[in-house]
């Protein structure tokens, strides 16, 4: 599921950044939670393997598999394209929640990073 078959001779600790995020998916995935917690995911990521992990969560974990994703993310873009409902935290505080769209419209915002921001400034 997280194509690391071809990787099974080599040793974890000469994996690249993407096949530990892989690696660390597939440990999480053992038990068939029904609940993911990824935080920052992505985050040693080159672009492309940000893309395809994104996707692989979106279509296989999330639509194929039915698993509800706790997405955790300093990245407004990731949430916006991925989460149906965001939350805002400022200082262990939740400043927003709601769909992407509840809280653009909330904070009046036309993107989810200027919503960030002015729902962080009102805090």
């Amino acid at each position: 599921m997280v194509d690391l078959v071809a990787a099974g001779p080599v040793r974890v600790e000469r994996f690249s950044d993407g096949m530990k995020s892989r690696l660390s998916l597939a440990r999480a995935m053992l038990t068939d939670p029904a609940v993911l917690l990824l935080d920052e995911p992505t985050l040693a990521l080159d672009p492309l393997l940000r893309v395809q992990f994104r996707r692989f969560a979106r279509e296989t974990i999330a639509g194929r598999l039915g698993k509800t994703i706790l997405w955790v993310t300093h990245s407004v873009t990731e949430a916006e394209e991925l989460c149906g409902r965001v939350a805002i935290l400022h200082e262990g505080r939740l400043v927003g929640l709601g769909t992407p769209t509840e809280v653009r419209a909330a904070a009046d915002a036309p993107d989810l990073a200027t919503a960030f921001v002015r729902s962080v400034a009102r805090s």
